[in-house]
């Protein structure tokens, strides 16, 4: 029986669409920006590309195990700011009892690890699409996450703050100019509670 095809789909690096299908990256589109000065100083990429975004996600997937069951998942603080660095300096003091957060081959993931949640978060972008991958899935579940959405639409982030909301405070990272209506919504219904 043929291997089931995995497939993961993600916007990164001036937010190029890129897809990686059983861990090889098989697309890269056109980068929407050409420059970030963070990739200049940590990775040396002076331009977005095709080829350099295509070299840095094929880094990830050697370097780090992204789009696989050996991705890692846990990690300390990377740089000083971003949502996964806030949300573990957040979990780290209390601040927060839990983040919803994306994560490629697993889905939405309401964590409350402080290493987990910049671990997961860290080295993902515009998560657009996943696969669940069986493997990394049981190893996240491990850790004692508080719940995980399973499926190819890995941001139901609403769905994962609803989950939640009985536990105290948490914090979700967004779009805003994708989600601003149905964060309009969530306040609202907040409000009147």
């Amino acid at each position: 029986m043929p291997k089931k095809k995995d497939r993961h789909v993600m916007e990164a690096l001036g937010k190029t669409r890129v897809v990686v299908e059983n861990g090889k990256v098989v697309e890269v589109g056109q980068p929407q920006t050409d420059y970030c000065p963070i990739f200049a100083k940590v990775r040396n990429i002076r331009q977005f590309t095709p080829e350099s975004v295509k070299g840095n996600i094929e880094f990830r997937i050697k370097d780090f195990g992204m789009f696989t069951g050996r991705r890692e998942i846990e990690m300390e603080i990377f740089v000083g700011f971003g949502a996964s660095e806030t949300f573990m300096t957040a979990l780290s003091r209390g601040l927060l009892e839990s983040c919803v957060t994306a994560c490629e081959g697993a889905g939405t993931v309401i964590a409350s690890s402080p290493t987990l949640a910049q671990g997961i978060g860290s080295r993902i972008s515009g998560l657009v699409e996943t696969t669940p991958i069986p493997e990394l899935i049981q190893r996240i579940e491990e850790e004692g996450v508080r719940y995980l959405i399973r499926g190819r639409q890995p941001w139901t982030r609403w769905q994962g703050w609803k989950r939640q909301s009985g536990w105290g405070t948490c914090a979700l990272a967004f779009q805003w100019y994708v989600h601003r209506m149905s964060l309009r919504c969530v306040n609202l219904k907040s409000s009147m509670m």
